[in-house]
């Protein structure tokens, strides 16, 4: 009997393993393991791909899975309509959970039909080339699809959607196509092409993310007949060299049903009335006037151009309403910018005119950073979180003439001197003055000019005193200890609504005038009036 007793014991314990050791291997695919398709051609960790050759065929859902890495060259996963799921994309800042598909250092990999959802990252394509990816559901990663570091890959017909962060984010890339994608509903952009050359972006829609296409410090990417509708913001070309701004996009992609034109080395042209969207690089001589637009990163893009005018044209929820980079001679007159990021933004820009023009509830009105030899005249600037900012060594530039009212920062400077200020109505800004320089000891403080020896600004909040009445306050309007203006008016000054090819004109003469008459006649209100209108 105590035979018996051991033997019941045995079988028991022998039991007792069974059920520890085998049944966390009955769901071998629920692995919260990584699958590999070996370079020897096998497959590890999943018996639901199906292998014949060099195709690897799905045979049912794979889920809750870190994804399948392909070290084998030359091959097809073919998804058979199978989804293949991973744990949830990672919250922000937290640890990556895991790519989709993994092809590092691969070519010749074709992933079609599958379904892929719920990774940091649904397909990454690194340091490889000549793979497809092509007809797949890609929905609810952190990203779709990642190509870095690659050349030659094509991403064809797949739908695209409700991924985290982006649609295709292609970085530090050459030569790689993404046609014929149905790209919607990603939180921030649809299509990312960042630091990269050579791309074609072509019959792609892509709708409904807070970004559209970007191009992103990339050079020579061409676009052709993409549908980019309905986005926050929907089309946009961002650089900080002239080269980042050479790209072949034709009119047949088009923003809201409206034409993008991206002319390049035209001169003497009219941009066409229906345009949703406008960039002049390198180019002379380029009206664009009357035009409504809204909704991309930029509304108008100026790179390397010269000679040309914007005018009359309304322009809203923009990064950018009207952006300059390295452009010289052109004028902005009589536009109406509201409700974008900045309405008029410059860059290594200069001698330029922006006249005329109502810029109002912006975050910025106008910036100018490493601009000089500017004109800002005549403007209507109000209801703007910032007036005007100048930075990174903004100078000469002249400000004469405007209507600065109800911005909360007025004028800033980041070590930007030698600009000269008069003849502007500053009317109750909450802060009318910042020099960001002494938010730091190495930063240049900065010293400008706020009237031109006569006359300067008027200022809601100067309480001093005219005892001749000579329009002129008797005691300088104090800013900061480096900035003050020497003559502020008691009075707004005049600001005459001239068509605005005629005021820059006007203005010469009118100082020219007042050069001449400075020692004859003495300062009077009356004076300044009649200076104001010696030419009309």
């Amino acid at each position: 009997m105590p035979m018996m007793g051991d033997r019941r014991a045995t079988l028991l314990l022998m039991i007792l393993c069974v059920a520890i050791f085998a049944f966390p291997n009955v769901d071998i695919v629920k692995a919260e393991e990584t699958i590999y398709i070996r370079e020897d051609g096998s497959v590890e960790g999943t018996d639901k791909i199906l292998r014949e050759g060099d195709i690897y065929t799905f045979t049912d859902n794979i889920l809750d899975s870190d994804g399948i890495v392909v070290e084998r060259y030359n091959v097809v996963v073919d998804g058979s309509g199978f989804t293949l799921q991973g744990p949830g994309a990672a919250e922000e800042g937290a640890p990556e959970r895991g790519r989709g598909i993994d092809l590092h250092f691969q070519y010749d990999i074709t992933i079609k039909n599958l379904q892929i959802r719920d990774f940091d990252c649904g397909i990454f394509i690194g340091n490889s080339f000549g793979n497809i990816v092509q007809g797949n559901e890609i929905t609810n990663n952190g990203v779709g699809i990642n190509i870095a570091m690659c050349s030659t890959n094509k991403i064809l017909g797949n739908n695209i959607t409700n991924n985290n962060k982006y649609g295709i984010w292609i970085a530090f890339a050459s030569g790689n196509e993404v046609s014929s994608n149905y790209i919607a509903n990603n939180k921030q952009r649809g299509i990312w092409v960042d630091y990269s050359s050579n791309e074609i972006i072509s019959s792609n829609i892509v709708t409904n993310s807070r970004y559209g296409v970007v191009i992103d410090e990339s050079s020579y990417v061409t676009l052709r007949n993409n549908s980019i509708v309905d986005n926050l913001q929907g089309f946009s070309v961002e650089g900080h060299e002239s080269n980042h701004f050479v790209n072949v996009v034709d009119s047949s992609n088009t923003v809201n049903g409206k034409p993008i034109y991206y002319w390049i080395n035209h001169g003497n042209m009219e941009i066409p009335s229906d345009a949703g969207y406008v960039a002049l690089v390198n180019c002379t001589n380029i009206t664009v006037q009357t035009l409504n637009l809204s909704g991309n990163g930029q509304g108008i893009l100026l790179a390397s151009t010269t000679n040309s005018t914007i005018a009359k044209t309304n322009i809203t929820n923009t990064n950018d309403g009207v952006y300059l980079y390295s452009s010289s001679n052109n004028s902005i007159i009589e536009n109406c910018l509201t409700n974008n990021v900045q309405g008029i933004s410059f860059s290594s820009s200069r001698d330029n005119i922006i006249s005329g023009n109502q810029v109002t509830n912006n975050w910025c009105s106008i910036r100018l950073g490493g601009s000089s030899n500017n004109t800002i005249s005549t403007n209507n600037i109000k209801n703007n979180s910032c007036a005007i900012i100048f930075e990174y060594s903004s100078t000469n530039n002249s400000v004469n003439r405007n209507l600065i009212e109800n911005n909360p920062s007025c004028i800033s400077f980041l070590e930007s001197s030698n600009n000269m200020f008069f003849y502007n109505n500053f009317l109750n800004n909450t802060e009318h003055f910042t020099d960001l320089g002494t938010s730091a000891y190495w930063l240049a403080l900065s010293i400008n000019i706020w009237d031109y020896g006569e006359e300067g600004n008027y200022w809601s909040n100067y309480n001093g005193t005219d005892d001749n009445s000579d329009g002129v306050g008797d005691a300088p309007y104090v800013i900061n200890e480096n900035n003050q203006d020497n003559y502020p008016l008691t009075e707004p000054a005049i600001i005459p609504e001239f068509p605005s090819w005629i005021i820059l004109p006007l203005f010469l003469m009118a100082t020219l005038f007042a050069v001449i008459i400075k020692k004859r006649v003495p300062r009077s209100k009356q004076n300044r009036n009649a200076l104001a209108f010696s030419s009309s």
